[in-house]
């Protein structure tokens, strides 16, 4: 018995198997999955940022996530309660105001706050926390109705550590209550989709239709990625027993040698160098 034929016999029944789901599921079934997958994905990635910025500027509740980060981070944090606020610390008043920060009495330039602990300092934390910093006192200039550098405009510099963390946690927070809410509102339209289809003897046949086609297509990537796969790894050792049990096959080694998924692959990458160094 030529037990290559076996491997034909697989390649086939997959495809008929898939192509059959694809039929008995019909094409709106068939592709709710991917469709309201990235939909939702998609809906949840757009509505992000401006939701975040509605919730931000119709409640306090970055504030509040903002408050209870404070005393957990203040503890490990140098410099925690540091007063930052921009002045003119160089004395030359045709320079821009540098900003600062006071700690003990002594003020000094902000990009030293992090100088007496080495390890932090190597990170270099200080230039990403420095644009929420200037950012969080330009809001405060701009509410108060005061210029950058006036008494009173001051924050401490745990406030714009906990500003960025807060705000990303509420981001995250309504990335996902997007996502259940949009994956919620999807599935309810296509059961309403679905029931009108179903009724529709028409639509009904055609749905089942474009599911068989559908079930096709799937089954045959399915199989054109198995054996692209084989292919880019057939040039090693170990795929010689393989590859010879392969090239007894009919079916199969019809859709290798007219295998387009793999010359696109094999046109991009240069196959042969890859495979030599895993050699």
């Amino acid at each position: 018995m030529n037990w290559s034929i076996l491997v034909d016999v697989v390649i086939v029944a997959l495809v008929v198997l898939i192509l059959v789901l694809g039929v008995k599921r019909g094409f709106v079934r068939s592709v709710v999955g991917l469709v309201s997958a990235v939909a939702v994905l998609a809906g949840a990635i757009l509505l992000t940022s401006p939701v975040t910025g509605l919730i931000t500027a119709g409640t306090d509740w970055d504030d509040q996530i903002a408050t209870a980060l404070e005393s957990p981070i203040a503890e490990k944090l140098p410099n925690a309660y540091a007063t930052v606020y921009y002045t003119d610390y160089d004395d030359n008043p045709e320079t821009a105001l540098e900003l600062v920060y006071r700690i003990d009495g002594e003020e000094h330039l902000f990009d030293e706050i992090f100088d007496d602990n080495a390890v932090i300092k190597q990170l270099g934390l200080v230039k990403l926390i420095r644009p929420t910093v200037e950012n969080l006192l330009n809001r405060q200039a701009e509410a108060e109705g005061v210029e950058l550098g006036d008494y009173g405009n001051t924050i401490y510099f745990v406030d714009g550590v906990t500003a960025p963390i807060a705000t990303a946690i509420l981001t995250v927070a309504v990335f996902f209550a997007l996502l259940i809410v949009l994956a919620i509102v999807l599935r309810l339209l296509l059961k309403i989709f679905k029931k009108i289809v179903s009724k529709l003897y028409i639509a009904h046949f055609v749905d089942k239709m474009l599911g068989g086609i559908f079930g096709l297509a799937m089954g045959v990537l399915v199989v054109l990625i198995i054996l692209t796969i084989l292919q880019i790894l057939s040039p090693l050792s170990f795929m010689e027993p393989v590859n010879d049990f392969l090239e007894n096959t009919v079916v199969t080694k019809f859709v290798m040698d007219n295998n387009f998924l793999y010359r696109f692959i094999a046109e991009k990458i240069d196959l042969e160098s890859l495979m030599a160094k895993i050699k």
